[in-house]
């Protein structure tokens, strides 16, 4: 075995053998070529490039065309039409059913004072309006069914 002296003067010995070698000249020597510039290499990063920022462009352009265009307008109908109404129920139908509605709800002595066939601007259907003194309801024309009683006053 060898002790850590032994060692020590074998790696100083080899790095004096590196250090005095010819190689170590030769190695300084040699002159590096650089790459050439080809003209196949230019014409390829140049088609390259050009084709990445023409591609950007468009893409760009139709999304904005496509995220904020001129939004479309809607117009609000509120009227009914004479082929809307040949579908609704009549006027007489739904105030019988209104006077029937009072009924049931314990308002006996209450009647529809007004009417009104409207349409209804978020689904685009057709419903009959009424009033009484104490309440107020809403029919849907076509179907014939209550569809939203929005406020009962009651004298308690």
């Amino acid at each position: 075995m060898k002790s850590n002296k032994e060692y020590l003067e074998e790696i100083y010995e080899k790095k004096r053998e590196v250090v005095n070698s010819k190689e170590k000249d030769e190695f300084y020597n040699i002159r590096f070529k650089k790459p050439k510039k080809s003209p196949l290499r230019i014409a390829a990063t140049f088609l390259l490039a050009l084709s990445l920022t023409v591609g950007v462009g468009y893409c760009g352009t139709v999304a904005y065309q496509n995220i904020w265009k001129e939004p479309k307008k809607y117009t609000i109908n509120q009227e009914v039409s004479d082929e809307e109404k040949k579908q609704c129920i009549s006027a007489e139908e739904a105030n019988e059913l209104g006077n029937k509605y009072l009924k049931q709800v314990g308002l006996e002595d209450e009647k529809v004072l007004n009417q009104n066939l409207n349409k209804e601007f978020l689904s685009d259907e057709n419903e009959w309006g009424m009033s009484s003194k104490k309440a107020t309801i809403t029919i849907d024309a076509e179907t014939r069914r209550l569809k939203v009683n929005t406020s009962t006053y009651l004298e308690l």
